[in-house]
């Protein structure tokens, strides 16, 4: 409690406050204000996330085979480079190249932490519409491979794609062609890349992932 000091008017006082008395109330003061402060920035922070800026990260989290029985990572992909058909007998009349398929997921985790994932609504998902393989194989070149793609991934949800890796027409070309004909193998990668663009801010969104491949006449 403060302090009455005596002064020269009859029936009036004047109030001392102590030192210690005004530190307390600002030491309380500082305290509600990092209290709210936390309050008062949620208020705020709506206004900064821009609908513009894109709220999805794509990512590729799995590769499989076509039959999805193999899910490649540690094991190559088995490009087989000929296919001996039903007699099961190479160099006959009924032999084929058949073009390697892969089955792939894809993932749409939302990046802004005021947007809650919301797999049902548009808001936030993102169409997938091409993808590209770029092939590097022991310094031997296989053309890159362009495809196109029509594939709605929402938001905090994910969707399976297939997508031709290997065509038909690069194993009737060199270098795949030449193990065919005189057997021997080729080992090496494919980076796929895939894109499309955010339903809300329609800026372009890609992801990369590799694969591993082994090409030889597996038949």
């Amino acid at each position: 409690m403060g302090q009455r000091a005596k002064t020269g008017l009859r029936g009036t006082s004047v109030r001392i406050r102590r030192p210690r008395e005004v530190s307390m109330r600002s030491r309380r003061l500082a305290f509600l204000f990092y209290c709210l402060l936390p309050a008062c920035a949620l208020l705020v922070l709506p206004a900064c996330d821009d609908e513009d800026t894109p709220r999805s990260r794509l990512s590729i989290t799995r590769i499989a085979g076509s039959n999805d029985s193999q899910v490649l990572g540690a094991a190559p992909l088995q490009s087989d480079v000929r296919d001996a058909g039903p007699d099961q007998e190479l160099f006959t009349s009924d032999d084929s190249v058949v073009e390697d398929e892969l089955l792939i997921t894809i993932e749409n985790d939302p990046t802004s932490l005021l947007m809650p994932a919301d797999p049902t609504g548009a808001f936030g998902s993102v169409v997938v519409t091409g993808y590209e393989v770029v092939f590097h194989a022991d310094g031997e070149h296989i053309d890159t491979l362009t495809g196109a793609l029509h594939l709605v991934v929402p938001s905090g949800s994910q969707a399976i794609a297939s997508i031709v890796v290997v065509t038909a027409d690069a194993k009737r070309q060199p270098p795949l062609i030449t193990l065919a004909q005189v057997g021997g193998e080729l080992v090496g990668s494919a980076t796929i890349t895939v894109w499309g663009y955010e339903t809300t801010s329609e800026d372009r969104i890609s992801t990369t992932a590799t694969v591993q491949i082994h090409f030889a006449d597996w038949s």
